[in-house]
């Protein structure tokens, strides 16, 4: 029974994009693998990962998501960004390196076959707690240095936001190399958790308050509200439901075994399956933010379909 729920589920999103045309499938009934394991694949990945000195003089922390397709013969490719850190493109560029040094993962199966599959690895950047601030009194010489430095690095957060919103991501990873001597030495000038640090963090943090306002949301889900109206949003959500309730239909019809029910949802599905493709192009933002609503039920279905 749980293969027959399976090709529902698969039935059910293949108008989304899922399986068409040698498309990479989402999910499949065996994902893919790295050899050695989840514990090998972290610890190799790690150690080609860097943090970016720009982004750990301005504090900026989070977790980078990458996505890349596992070839049949468990090569990955086609590698972007699917989720980045809001003022952070330097994680994005580091994390997106190091997932490209892995190597051949496990390729995905179904029904045994290896298949073009998706997967998403999450990449966390941390910094190290704060050390406590050492006990000195600043001179008024020390002060003016600080002064300087903080608006050199407050001119340096200005030209990288100003490229990031401009979306010039070329610029942004050639600027950040270009301030990489510079940010070295400022970490030097200024030790972790001494007063010279809190002092400089005190003068750079109303212009990084600034920048950030700039970024009001994560980027790529504000240049989506941009492209989506009210009125499309709605209706997407509306589709959505629709096809999360088939799902569960067949789902249910599936664990009853009841064949009269599975062949009327079939119809009535079938039906609505070609209004729902000219609706949502393959690429289109319509069709993202209905893959983002739908994707809670379709991982439900497949866990029925993998459970029972």
């Amino acid at each position: 029974m749980k293969n027959r729920i399976l090709v529902i589920a698969l039935a059910l999103i293949s108008f989304a994009g899922y399986g068409q045309a040698d498309e990479p499938l989402t999910f499949a009934q065996e994902m893919p693998t790295y050899p050695g394991g989840e514990e090998v694949l972290y610890h190799l990945l790690y150690q080609s990962v860097t943090y970016p000195e720009l982004e750990k003089s301005m504090n900026i922390e989070g977790t980078v998501f990458i996505r890349f397709v596992v070839e049949r013969d468990g090569t990955p490719t086609s590698f972007e960004v699917e989720r980045g850190v809001m003022g952070g493109a330097g994680l994005d560029s580091a994390a997106l390196f190091a997932c490209k040094q892995l190597g051949k993962f496990n390729p995905g199966k179904h029904n045994g076959v290896p298949q073009r599959v998706y997967f998403t690895l999450p990449i966390k950047f941390r910094l190290e707690a704060d050390a406590p601030v050492a006990d000195h009194q600043l001179t008024a010489k020390e002060l003016k240095e600080i002064e300087k430095d903080a608006k050199d690095l407050c001119k340096m957060i200005d030209d990288m936001v100003e490229l990031q919103v401009a979306g010039d991501t070329v610029k942004v990873n050639a600027l950040s190399k270009t301030y990489e001597p510079k940010m070295a030495e400022l970490q030097k000038k200024y030790p972790k958790g001494s007063v010279f640090e809190k002092k400089l963090e005190e003068f750079v943090k109303p212009c990084l308050e600034e920048a950030m306002k700039r970024f009001p949301n994560e980027q790529s889900e504000v240049q989506e509200e941009i492209k989506l109206s009210n009125r499309e949003i709605k209706g997407i959500k509306k589709d959505a439901e629709y096809i999360c309730d088939m799902m569960s239909k067949f789902v249910e019809a599936e664990k009853d075994n009841d064949q009269k029910r599975i062949e009327s949802l079939t119809a009535e599905f079938d039906d609505k399956a070609a209004y729902l493709q000219k609706k949502y192009p393959k690429g289109s933002a319509m069709e993202k933010r209905l893959e983002d609503l739908v994707k809670p039920c379709i991982e439900e279905a497949m866990k029925a379909a993998m459970g029972n």
